[in-house]
């Protein structure tokens, strides 16, 4: 059986694999950011209205899609954040306890 403190130790890490999985997916997101800034520039300097035409389709679905993908990832961070702070309350209050215990 698992002690308090070996219980909070896995949970934190869980909680901090979680939250790279959602850094990871925030800079896959940065990177379609960049493709699409560099894609939308060169659209605009070659000014072309017919390029922007066909292009703005495109456009307007990865914004859709990015912006979705991020309010999901932000949610999601926050949601881990209140779960580690809830674990640092629980391992400071473990720590404290101890400490009373060892004097």
């Amino acid at each position: 059986m698992l002690s308090e403190l070996e219980h909070l130790a896995f949970e934190m890490d869980s909680d901090t694999g979680e939250l790279a999985i959602r850094l990871e997916t925030i800079n896959t997101i940065k990177q379609e950011l960049n493709w699409l800034r560099a894609e939308t520039d060169e659209v605009v300097t070659d000014n072309d209205i017919e390029k922007w035409g066909a292009f703005f389709p495109e456009v307007s679905q990865k914004i859709r899609l990015l912006d979705d993908l991020l309010n999901y990832v932000s949610q999601s961070l926050h949601d881990s954040y209140e779960q580690i702070e809830e674990r640092r309350k629980a391992l400071m209050g473990y720590a404290k306890e101890k400490g009373a215990t060892a004097e």
